[in-house]
């Protein structure tokens, strides 16, 4: 006694596989329904989809390994009853299942409602289609032509992989090209980039020499603004005209100090981005030479301010003895020398404040001319810095490249190999072709023109 025939049920997940094979069984008792492949090649092969949402890629890798050898193909669009759009998912899943491959563009589809939350199920067409596939007398020809159409068809695309290493050969050229563009731009990056960084690290500090010196000389000129000659009590903020020029070398060397600790940063900075240590400054660095103030160059202001204070005081004192002599005319001789006195001492404070207010107006110059000094030098130190760490880092950078450029070369050598290889695999499988694929062209050619005989499948879609 034969065993019943096999039909395969198949579908994507949730798309109603269960529910439709408990349905089948019952109105199809003489057939075995199965959701797994069997053993044996099935009689037919129900590829149930949901009307939810139209069938995906995957969906139709699914029914290429399950029809592989049956030729009776059923689409079936499952929960009909619960869609009232059915009928756009159908034709969507008829147009992508016949892209997917030709031998499905002919199939039936059929729509179904196993278990329906209302009414009877919609299964009397599906029924007789299942039914009309299992009368058909070539079903076991059939199959087995659909067998070897599978199989030759699957030889003929392993051999005929010529465009697929044409494709291959052209992207490994790409990749060699991309592979040299990019060292030659990564070269040319890491030059411009390092020369920028250097540029603006330079005009960084020229801002810090710039303010730096700019705050030195407002606190020095203010300094100069209120010196004294005299004693200047221990923590007032006054200075000595004769301490005022050590004052500002303290002030400068502090400045130096200030800029070059900058500087000394932004190297630092510059280091850890390149990943390279920078040497001290190997460029002599100059430093700020003062000279100091003129303060004893001023022969002919003194001469001018001892005449100017002398006839000052000899004009208070003969105003002084002639009033004492007008109110009383008894003390002419002590008014005279009250007056000498009073204008020698008002003669000497004249000339020493002359004397003063011109020492801080030549030390209010010659802090100017300092701070001056004192951004020029400071810019040179700046370059000088500047000029090591640029030069470190260029040479860092040059490894770097070399670097960079010898794993290019690798990556070269390895696509070459590569493109050599596909060279002769190309050469190997066009001799391959030339022997075997022609024969097997022709076997798939004779067992299609069988398939497509009066017992091919019907082109028909049924609905309600």
């Amino acid at each position: 006694m034969n065993p019943p025939p096999v039909v395969l049920v198949i579908g994507p997940a949730l798309a109603g596989v269960t529910s439709l094979i408990a349905a089948l069984a019952v109105r199809v008792p003489e057939a075995v329904f199965v959701d797994t492949a069997p053993a044996a090649t099935p009689v037919a092969v129900l590829f149930v989809v949901s009307a939810i949402a139209p069938i995906t890629e995957s969906d139709c890798a699914l029914i290429d390994l399950a029809a592989a050898d049956t030729d009776g193909v059923v689409g079936v669009l499952a929960k009909v009853d619960d869609h009232r759009d059915w009928h756009g998912v159908l034709a969507v899943d008829r147009e992508r299942l016949a892209h997917h491959a030709a031998r499905f563009r002919d199939i039936t589809w059929v729509p179904t409602a196993a278990a329906p939350r209302a009414g009877l199920p919609l299964l009397d067409e599906l029924v007789a289609e299942v039914r009309r596939l299992l009368q058909r007398p070539e079903s076991s020809r059939r199959n087995l032509l659909r067998g070897w159409e599978t199989r030759v068809h699957r030889a003929v695309s392993l051999i005929d992989r010529e465009s697929g290493l044409r494709s291959y050969a052209g992207q490994l050229r790409r990749e060699r090209a991309e592979v040299l563009r990019d060292d030659r731009r990564a070269a040319a990056v890491r030059t411009a980039g390092l020369r920028a960084d250097v540029q603006r690290a330079r005009v960084e500090l020229s801002g810090v020499v710039r303010e730096r010196c700019a705050l030195a000389r407002a606190e020095l000129q203010d300094a100069a603004a209120t010196a004294t000659r005299g004693r200047v009590p221990a923590g007032a903020t006054r200075a000595r005209v004769d301490d005022f020029a050590a004052l500002v070398r303290r002030r400068c060397d502090a400045l130096v100090a200030d800029v070059d600790a900058a500087a000394a940063a932004r190297r630092r900075d510059l280091s850890a981005e390149y990943g390279v240590h920078c040497p001290p400054t190997a460029v002599a660095a100059p430093g700020i030479t003062l000279r100091d103030p003129p303060l004893r160059a001023r022969r002919l202001e003194r001469r001018l301010s001892v005449v100017l204070g002398a006839g000052f005081g000899f004009g208070v004192a003969l105003m002084s003895s002639r009033l004492l002599a007008g109110l009383a005319p008894g003390l002419a001789g002590a008014g005279l020398a009250a007056g000498g006195i009073a204008g020698l001492l008002l003669s000497l404070w004249v000339v020493g404040m002359r004397g003063l207010l011109q020492d801080r107006a030549v030390l209010d110059r010659w802090v100017a001319e300092v701070t001056v000094q004192a951004r020029g030098t400071l810019d040179e130190r700046v370059a000088a810095g500047m000029l090591t760490a640029e030069v470190a880092l260029t040479a860092a950078t040059l490894a770097a490249a070399d670097a960079a450029r010898e794993s290019a070369a690798r990556q070269v050598a390895a696509l070459d190999a590569e493109l050599g290889e596909s060279a002769r695999a190309a050469a190997r499988d066009e001799a391959l072709r030339s022997q075997i694929l022609p024969t097997l062209e022709g076997v798939l050619a004779a067992v299609r023109r069988r398939l497509e005989g009066p017992e091919s499948p019907r082109i028909e879609v049924t609905g309600q």
